[in-house]
């Protein structure tokens, strides 16, 4: 694995390494979502060819099913604005992916903004599988989370397999840990590129794990690249 940088600048903790329309592809194909479902404005109950956002919600939470395609959110203030307001998980965080199958991208090209303790912008968990990987254009900002996490906060690996890799062509920022952080994982390939902005009160790219008992990333396939600026409160290694 290697480190890239271009002509960007990096500053002092910037990477950790140890190895309106708003339509779920014909929104709710098979009627009203069951109550597991009932947290977020989008939460499809039933597999989809893809799911979008372009207006003003609290979440999107993609649970148990297959997407075939692309979840995205996308649009220019006041559209595609995910600002989670729930209390607890999912409606925390603003995109999570948890134990589904997308065979296409998590893509962000609007803003997500989340505010609460713990929450992430975009979470990839329990045992879901991404082919097209997360890319972001937009503005996510976590102020008491990560950005983007892909994995498990426990000792056991949550992402069974994450392919297509991270890219940041816009800003990710979380005032309170990691800007992008994958821990969790059986397989992820793709690398991790940033050419804009990432910034963090933590490690700007974490890859592996902070407590010895999680397992950290198996096998980690591609580059971590920077064209641009991250920056971090803790010293890269």
């Amino acid at each position: 694995m290697t480190e890239k940088r271009g002509g960007g600048q990096a500053s002092r903790g910037r990477l950790r390494i140890l190895l309106a329309s708003s339509s779920v592809a014909a929104l709710l194909i098979g009627g009203v979502a069951p109550q597991a479902f009932a947290q977020c404005t989008i939460e499809p109950g039933t597999n989809q060819n893809s799911v979008s956002n372009s207006v003003a919600i609290n979440c999107i939470n993609i649970q148990g099913i297959t997407v075939t395609g692309n979840v995205t959110n996308t649009g220019s203030p006041p559209a595609g604005i995910i600002t989670p307001t729930g209390s607890s998980a999912p409606a925390q965080t603003g995109i999570t992916i948890n134990n589904a199958s997308i065979g296409g991208a998590v893509v962000n090209a609007g803003q997500i903004i989340a505010t609460h303790t713990t929450a992430n912008g975009i979470t990839v968990t329990n045992n879901a599988t991404v082919s097209g990987g997360i890319a972001n254009s937009g503005t996510i900002s976590s102020a008491n989370g990560n950005g983007i996490f892909v994995g498990a906060n426990a000792p056991t690996l949550d992402t069974q397999t994450f392919a297509g890799g991270i890219s940041n062509s816009g800003t990710v920022s979380a005032t309170a840990f990691n800007g992008i952080r994958v821990d969790g994982v059986s397989g992820f390939s793709g690398g991790i590129t940033n050419s804009t902005i990432i910034s963090a009160a933590g490690f700007g790219i974490f890859v592996g794990t902070t407590n010895a008992a999680n397992v950290g990333v198996s096998t980690f396939a591609g580059d971590i690249s920077n064209s641009g600026t991250i920056s971090g409160g803790h010293e890269a290694i």
